[in-house]
């Protein structure tokens, strides 16, 4: 199985540790994180379509959402909040969605 894209941020920065824990942020480093792709996940969250939806899938349930409604932060938080409505979505499920956003539109900028 494929590794949660987190898992290949934690590989990613590692491999750049200057010593044991020690990273020093360079424009260079931050610039040639990878970006998500088609396929990497976070939780039961995947990326579909050439990047244009978030897909959910669990047992008997899916769920997808168009990207392109959720491109400000606003759009996510209002997305963050239906979900959170849905009754077989758990506080993990809205976490991994959380950092699903962050990761793809890198809100806070790297």
């Amino acid at each position: 199985m494929k590794p949660q894209y987190r898992d290949k941020l934690d590989v990613y920065y590692k491999n750049h540790e200057v010593s044991k824990g020690l990273l020093i942020l360079t424009n260079e480093l931050t610039d040639n994180v990878p970006k998500p792709q088609d396929g990497d996940y976070w939780g039961d969250w995947w990326l579909a379509d050439n990047k244009q939806y978030l897909l959910f899938k669990r047992n008997n349930i899916e769920y997808d959402i168009e990207l392109s409604r959720a491109k400000t932060q606003s759009q996510m938080f209002i997305w963050l909040m239906h979900m959170a409505d849905k009754r077989w979505i758990s506080a993990e499920d809205l976490g991994q969605l959380t950092y699903a956003f962050h990761d793809m539109f890198q809100i806070y900028g790297r």
